[in-house]
């Protein structure tokens, strides 16, 4: 395992799920942690709850500006910055078809996907690089790195480019003892997920960001949880291409049914 003893790490979408999870699972293995999000209120409970060598940094990842400044804000209050862990995300509330959706959402979904992560890893670099020492981990998907994801289209193909930026900054780094990783879930009981109890394909984010956090690191790509690893090994292995999509398309799309049902069902 990494060490992260006397590290600091900055975890955007600290506020709950899974970015509040990692946060708590660095800062148990002795990292000080800035605590970021949109939502300051969560994030100082968080800070409350973990005590000393915690820092809320809160930031609207849709500001660009207050984006860019986030890392050195970050550096500054902790003495420098050894892990980047971008956290933050946007989806949509349920799967669906392009033309359903907005060009202002798909606009909001990219920037903060995509663009966000790639402003705050710039950011860090130069100290990072400087120090001979760094990690930036990426919370990717298992939506990125499927064949293909029918009704989730610019969801999939945000994690997509981010599975793409962390390959090849990992190896454009190697030569500075810098890593990029990309952690790649498939479901977590959160609310994005709208699965609520734990099962065997479904952890919870205090489970997956244990597991996550010991895989800091080593591969390049990874899905840090043991379900989830499995899963994507049976994908590659033993399931061809046409039957993942298959299978993902129809998951989909009862996923859709069921919101629009229900979704009649309150505005009757």
């Amino acid at each position: 395992m990494f060490d992260l003893t006397g590290k600091s790490a900055l975890v955007t979408g600290a506020s709950g799920g899974i970015g509040g999870a990692i946060a708590t699972a660095l800062h148990g293995a002795g990292a000080t942690v800035g605590l970021s999000g949109t939502r300051e209120g969560p994030l100082n409970d968080l800070a409350g709850q973990l005590g000393g060598r915690a820092h809320v940094l809160p930031c609207n990842l849709s500001d660009m500006e207050a984006v860019a400044a986030l890392p050195k804000q970050a550096a500054e209050a902790m003495g420098g910055l050894d892990i980047l862990v971008n956290n933050a995300g946007m989806s949509l509330d349920h799967p669906d078809y392009l033309e359903t959706t907005s060009a202002e959402f798909n606009r909001d979904l990219i920037h903060i996907n995509c663009y966000a992560p790639t402003v705050l890893t710039k950011a860090v670099l130069p100290g990072m690089k400087a120090r001979r020492r760094g990690v930036v981990v990426n919370l990717g998907s298992a939506n990125g790195i499927l064949p293909s994801v029918a009704l989730l289209s610019v969801y999939a193909g945000s994690k997509a480019y981010i599975n793409q930026f962390t390959r090849s900054m990992d190896e454009e780094l190697k030569s500075y003892n810098v890593r990029v990783h990309d952690q790649c879930p498939f479901f977590v009981t959160t609310k994005i997920s709208k699965i609520r109890k734990p099962r065997l394909d479904a952890p919870t984010p205090k489970a997956w960001a244990r597991a996550a956090v010991k895989q800091i690191g080593y591969e390049t790509v990874r899905t840090p949880y043991w379900s989830h690893g499995l899963m994507l090994m049976l994908i590659h292995s033993v399931c061809p291409a046409w039957a993942v999509n298959a299978y993902v398309t129809s998951l989909h799309k009862s996923f859709r049914r069921r919101y629009y049902k229900k979704h009649v069902k309150k505005t009757e």
